[in-house]
């Protein structure tokens, strides 16, 4: 599977970090809520065969090791590489594939390079989207790369988690 025809599809296929699995809701709901409330990311996916707990995003597996290894080291359950796809506006895929990279990035303690940054709220800002809410939040998540804490990236990953629908 190409990266075309991910963008063509409508459908937005990266690797995430999973921090739980339920059968029930209730449960995902409070680790969710756990996670926030401790600043990092967190997002209730309802599933076939139950209910997962989404922590973070990144289109490189190896990368969700790196941002899975904070949780753990917080004792927080978590686990990388786990493949998942979304709906996202088609044209906010590359978009998202871009922010989730950096995001995971300053998570894992990686440097960013300023300059991406800057070229990816530039190509953001010009973004045609029907969905002016989904850009408004991505450019969110985005500029709180601009000062790369790793608070503001677990921030960023919340917003783009926010965007995603199963």
């Amino acid at each position: 599977e190409n990266k075309d025809e991910k963008s063509a599809s409508g459908h937005f296929s990266t690797y995430v970090v999973q921090a739980g699995k339920f059968s029930s809701e209730k449960g995902a709901d409070e680790l969710v809520g756990s996670l926030k409330e401790a600043g990092y990311a967190g997002k209730k996916i309802s599933m076939d065969d139950g209910y997962y707990v989404i922590a973070g995003l990144a289109t490189e597996q190896g990368m969700t090791s790196a941002v899975g290894k904070k949780l753990i080291d917080q004792h927080f359950e978590a686990w990388g590489g786990k493949e998942l796809s979304f709906q996202v506006p088609d044209e906010l895929t590359s978009l998202i594939e871009k922010a989730s990279l950096l995001s995971s990035k300053v998570i894992a303690g990686d440097d960013v390079d300023q300059k991406d940054v800057t070229q990816l709220i530039s190509e953001l800002e010009s973004a045609k989207t029907t969905d002016a809410p989904a850009k408004s939040s991505l450019l969110k998540a985005v500029q709180l790369l601009n000062e790369p804490t790793a608070e503001n990236a677990w921030k960023s990953q919340q917003a783009l988690l926010d965007q995603l629908n199963t």
